[in-house]
């Protein structure tokens, strides 16, 4: 021991795992917040049942979570306060999922890809595989996430609107590479490499969580912008 402690490599890859399900195509719908939502928790359940990951229904959620659709609100008894194609939060997915059930998506396959809209919510409560109990948010260090990260995929947000996301091949984006701190895009963190496992210095705080904006905008990618002007 030479007295300053010793750290070990870690490489955590839940998709070389076998825990996580193939890569999905959001298509033409700014549905990425649903997708984030449920390929995590199709991770988790994975990981926690030591079983094949099974695909859960987005279609079931952008449809379902619908606030334009006054139907929904009048079937559940509960706005979801979603946007479907023109976006949402992944606690609006899990929120439903809560109160009504997750369908999979071989029962509620995904078509808002293609349609570029949301259909009429197709909810079947025989047709649900369980239900989500809690989820929680990480508002701490790095730290805390490689941990959490340990047991079982993540959701997040991030800026995908930089050159550094718009442009990426491979390699690792870095903060020095200008890839911003706005939140507009939902993607599933599955793992992390370090050569020692330790808390790097924090990076900027991003901004706060803001509510999606109920105008009417176009949406091909992105999850949603606060001022309603989304560049596609």
């Amino acid at each position: 021991m030479n007295g300053l402690g010793t750290h070990r490599a870690v490489d955590v890859d839940w998709a070389a795992d076998n825990k996580m399900g193939d890569v999905k195509q959001q298509g033409s719908c700014g549905s990425c917040w649903a997708f984030a939502a449920t390929t995590a928790l199709e991770g988790t359940i994975a990981i926690k049942t030591n079983k094949d990951p099974v695909r859960l229904s987005e279609q079931q959620i952008v449809d379902c979570t619908l606030t334009t659709n006054a139907e929904n609100e009048k079937r559940f008894g509960k706005d979801y306060k979603a946007y479907g194609c023109h976006g949402g939060w992944m606690s609006y997915a899990w929120d439903f999922m809560h109160d009504q059930g997750a369908m999979t998506d071989a029962d509620y396959p995904y078509t808002s890809g293609r349609t570029m809209t949301e259909s009429e919510c197709g909810h079947k409560e025989s047709r649900t595989v369980g239900n989500v109990d809690t989820y929680q948010q990480i508002r701490g260090s790095v730290a805390e996430v490689k941990a959490k990260l340990r047991e079982q995929p993540l959701a997040v947000a991030l800026d995908a609107g930089k050159s550094a996301f718009q442009f990426y091949k491979s390699g690792v984006v870095k903060q020095s590479d200008g890839c911003g701190s706005s939140l507009n895009h939902a993607v599933t963190l599955i793992g992390y490499t370090d050569k020692e496992d330790v808390d790097p210095s924090p990076g900027p705080d991003p901004k706060p969580e803001p509510e999606p904006c109920n105008d009417e905008f176009k949406v091909n990618k992105w999850w949603h912008n606060e001022a309603c002007d989304v560049k596609v």
